[in-house]
């Protein structure tokens, strides 16, 4: 994004936590369509062990977390305070090999949707448009 071309108010961050790139890149085809036409996605790889709470709050955002079995207690402590600390984000879930006792957690959780494949993020529009739609 070119920060030039956008009124910072239309901006609203994507912030994208794997090991890799392979959600980053797919968020980055698919997202763009998604949004409200008044606002742009702003897209942030976040590498695994980092966290997101360095991240402005003021605006909603949204969050992708890849969660791995071998993750998942360090992302549940993250997806937790940013629930209570950014109550304006969404946070998505992109299943990496979860046991079914993960995914149980993780009904319980303030996560909005778990997706399996890259492939999955067309099919969710709705719900990102929804979201972002009280913000446009």
């Amino acid at each position: 994004m070119n920060d030039a071309v956008f009124e910072p108010d239309r901006v609203r961050k994507w912030l994208i936590c794997e090991q890799g790139h392979r959600w980053f890149d797919a968020a980055r085809r698919f997202i763009p369509f998604a949004m409200p036409a008044s606002l742009v996605a702003d897209f942030v790889l976040i590498p695994a062990g980092g966290t997101v709470l360095h991240q402005p709050a003021e605006k909603p955002a949204a969050v992708l977390w890849e969660i791995r079995p071998d993750t998942f207690l360090q992302t549940w402590d993250q997806m937790i305070q940013v629930a209570r600390s950014r109550p304006q984000w969404i946070q998505l879930v992109a299943d990496d090999g979860l046991q079914i006792h993960h995914r149980l957690a993780l009904a319980e959780s303030p996560v909005a949707l778990i997706i399996d494949s890259p492939e999955q993020l067309p099919k969710i529009d709705p719900l990102i448009r929804g979201h972002f739609a009280v913000d446009a």
